[in-house]
């Protein structure tokens, strides 16, 4: 009988020292988006008379994912499993967008993110997001981060005859503080708000 306790209570020490063992092996996930309170806000623009609709974005199907992507020496690619966006990068992106084109006031008729809201003739924003990649190199000081980002502004016309009025590509490479995860996404934004303020100076210069 003796015995017989002394394998259970065995067992029992042994199963609870796996479990605690199988939970401290897996850390919580942390979310990011894309904001940075240290940066500059974005630039007022001088607004337009057209509403200006934002498609959802498409982008690489790599970048087509909530996790962070880090390309490191001789080209290995890392995704963090524990560090990821709070939605995929796409979609984090062009929710982005929509804000900081609100805050800047470019539009006097407003920024349109839902196609049923479509009443008349606007301007439609469309982008493909190319490179959305944090670098890093072992045993150095550089990390970085690089985003860059094609944006195509139409007429937008029912017929789906809609003339292009600016096609660019922005890219921009931002250096990472360090080369823990969680300086990429402060990285991004500022990349981000780089991009989105040459990209509003253009509208404002190509309607006006």
């Amino acid at each position: 009988m003796l015995k017989i306790l002394f394998s259970s209570l065995c067992l029992a020490f042994i199963l609870n020292a796996c479990s605690f063992s199988i939970k401290s092996e897996y850390p919580e996930i942390s979310y990011y988006d894309m904001t940075d309170k240290s940066i500059e806000s974005i630039a007022k623009s001088a607004a337009i008379s057209q509403s200006i609709y934002i498609k959802p974005f498409s982008s690489l199907s790599q970048f087509d994912t909530d996790q962070m992507i880090e390309k490191r020496d001789e080209n290995k690619i890392h995704r963090f499993f524990y560090h990821r966006w709070i939605e995929d990068f796409s979609d984090l992106f062009r929710n982005i967008t929509i804000a900081q084109f609100k805050r800047s006031g470019i539009s006097d008729t407003g920024i349109i993110s839902n196609a049923a809201e479509l009443t008349e003739p606007e301007l439609v924003l469309e982008a493909q997001v190319i490179d959305a990649m944090a670098y890093g190199l072992d045993d150095s000081d550089n990390y970085s981060v690089v985003l860059e980002v094609e944006f195509t502004l139409k007429k937008y016309d029912s017929a789906d005859n809609q003339p292009i009025l600016l096609k660019k590509i922005y890219k921009e490479t931002i250096k990472r503080e360090s080369e823990n995860a969680n300086s990429i996404n402060v990285a991004f934004a500022k990349a981000t708000n780089n991009i989105l303020n040459n990209l509003l100076i253009d509208i404002q210069n190509k309607i006006d």
